[in-house]
């Protein structure tokens, strides 16, 4: 899989010091969205617009899986872990007496993120906002209120308002456990966000993604490529 090729040749980037120069970093954002907040599509046009790649969670746990089927690639991904990397994963792993397939995951997790950092990109979920570096990651949260979110579902799946509200519920509920997991296992990880957009009135997908970068302007973030990586490409 080219994707993997390109995240396991990345220099992994740890620092999360405040007076870190963005000039000469790629746009990296983390998306936590709740279910019908249509965080995954202004994710996708964010991503357009700042031209970096966008990853959300089925293409996350793809490459995670392609990568743990591949020793090779797996020993790659490894080797651009660095210590503090390391120590995270050993902090999450000590807490059980038998690591379990779940830790095995969130130790690839991990790893693939960071080195997706170096690359720039737009990360959907996954906890991406509270794994990637801090003092270069910007990170928002989409939220619609159930009324709005229910109306959404029900129009998209074709289903009644009811069964629609199961569905925010149901998923809104594993979203939330897979991210509360994380901070019990990394008590020192930030959960907070740069940026909080409830999408109940907006309709304007585009507009959206707009505000987000004008907002990272606005908080020192870059929102393009720089030119020495843009002509690599």
């Amino acid at each position: 899989m080219e994707l993997i090729s390109a995240l396991v040749g990345a220099e992994v980037e740890t620092e999360t010091k405040p007076e870190i120069v963005h000039s000469n970093r790629p746009p990296l954002v983390a998306v936590s969205r709740t279910l019908g907040a249509d965080g995954t599509r202004i994710s996708q046009i964010l991503a357009e617009k700042l031209g970096v790649p966008f990853y959300d969670q089925a293409l996350m746990d793809a490459v995670i899986e392609e990568a743990s089927h591949d020793d090779h690639l797996m020993r790659r991904i490894d080797e651009r872990a660095t210590g503090f990397i390391n120590d995270l994963i050993y902090g999450m792993l000590n807490d059980t007496a038998r690591p379990s397939p779940k830790d095995a995951y969130y130790n690839a997790l991990i790893k693939v993120l960071l080195n997706i950092s170096r690359a720039g990109g737009v990360v959907v979920g996954r906890g991406s906002h509270m794994l990637l570096p801090v003092g270069r990651t910007f990170r928002v949260r989409f939220e619609a209120s159930m009324e709005h979110a229910s109306a959404r579902i029900s129009a998209r799946e074709n289903v009644s308002i009811e069964a629609a509200k199961a569905i925010v519920n149901r998923v809104n509920a594993e979203r939330e456990s897979f991210t509360t997991a994380l901070p019990r296992r990394y008590p020192s990880l930030r959960s907070a966000y740069d940026m909080t957009i409830n999408t109940d009135r907006f309709t304007n997908h585009d507009a959206l993604a707009e505000l987000v970068i004008q907002s990272m302007t606005m908080a020192g973030f870059p929102t393009r490529m720089p030119e020495t990586v843009a002509s690599a490409s």
